[in-house]
């Protein structure tokens, strides 16, 4: 029976039948909206502050979202980059690229490496004018917070290498780094997936251990890490380019040391998020103010020294900084999660 509605939605009344049992009857529109039938299953989901929330369809029940491409041969490589990428990060389970002619080879080229750059698909049917690629990794098998882990533990071996190889000389280890960087990107679209699909699907939320609003603080979190490895490939790009003898001894003690400091402040911002200690993510945003301090007084000593040894000196500083910078922000959101 319907009393009316409250600023929050339908008012309805709890009836008692049976000897036992409460219930309460869900408003037609919703139901009509949902298209549920006689038979079908609600699932009923108990939220942290005490209200229940519905869901029309079971975990095991979900439909496979089909994304329908258009493929055009004089398409640019990147608009279809673009839409693949976008088409992944919505939950779409099936891509299918049709072409009203052969595919070029470039075309396919583009969306045989994207398959690749991303977890868990693969191309399941291909013909001169139709591709088709299925995601094969179920949401449960691979967790927002398992994911998010891995792909800091990446991100930050990266930097710590890229530390190493500064400090050696060590092109070969610096090489090694950018070799790396695809795994951290392949995370961070997954957890973005992940979070897109929890968002659709309260069980599957729940299943995935988050609440809605965690959703953006690992979105956030996620950027930060992201940007971390980009930001580790940075400096090994300027490893690359220059050789150890043209870096005085003490400027490089000095900027593999803060180096290491960013590292840590990630790190510790890291295990602050997960353990919701927000004395550790003090700490953290602490010693990234001491890394940006210490990294302000290398550089006036680096702008005295003209020439291009100098000016890849302060990438790497900046890159050092900017790393620091993304493990305060995790760091920050550790404490925003003590709500």
């Amino acid at each position: 029976m319907n009393l009316g509605i409250s600023m929050e939605g339908e008012l309805r009344k709890v009836q008692f039948t049976g000897k036992s049992s409460y219930t309460l009857t869900l408003p037609k529109d919703w139901v009509r909206r949902v298209e549920l039938k006689k038979g079908d299953f609600v699932m009923v989901i108990a939220q942290p502050d005490g209200s229940l929330l519905l869901s029309a369809r079971k975990s095991s029940e979900t439909t496979p979202r089909i994304a329908e491409i258009a493929v055009r041969n004089d398409q640019d490589p990147d608009s279809l980059l673009r839409i693949f990428i976008a088409k992944y990060l919505a939950g779409y389970q099936l891509f299918r690229f049709m072409s009203n002619d052969v595919i070029p080879p470039n075309l396919r080229k583009t969306i045989a490496t994207c398959t690749s750059g991303l977890l868990g698909l693969e191309v399941v049917e291909e013909t001169a004018n139709r591709i088709e690629v299925q995601n094969l990794l179920s949401p449960q098998e691979l967790t927002v917070e398992r994911a998010a882990r891995r792909a800091h533990l990446v991100a930050s071996s990266m930097f710590e290498t890229a530390m190493n190889a500064l400090e050696a000389g060590n092109k070969k280890m610096a090489e090694g780094v950018l070799e790396r960087e695809p795994g951290v990107d392949r995370l961070y679209f997954l957890v973005l997936r992940q979070l897109t699909l929890a968002l659709q699907n309260p069980t599957l939320m729940k299943e995935l251990e988050i609440e809605p609003v965690g959703v953006l603080d690992y979105q956030m979190l996620m950027k930060s890490v992201e940007r971390i490895a980009d930001h580790a490939t940075r400096i090994s790009e300027i490893i690359l380019a220059i050789e150890p003898s043209e870096v005085e001894p003490e400027v490089l003690k000095s900027l593999v040391e803060l180096g290491r400091k960013a590292v840590k402040v990630s790190g510790d911002a890291m295990h602050a998020f997960f353990r919701r200690d927000t004395q550790l993510a003090n700490e953290a945003i602490r010693l990234k103010d001491e890394v940006v301090k210490e990294l302000s007084l290398l550089n006036r000593r680096l702008l005295e020294k003209p020439g291009r040894v100098a000016v890849n000196l302060r990438i790497i500083t900046d890159s050092i900084e900017r790393a620091a910078d993304y493990g305060a922000n995790i760091a920050e959101i550790a404490i925003d999660r003590d709500r």
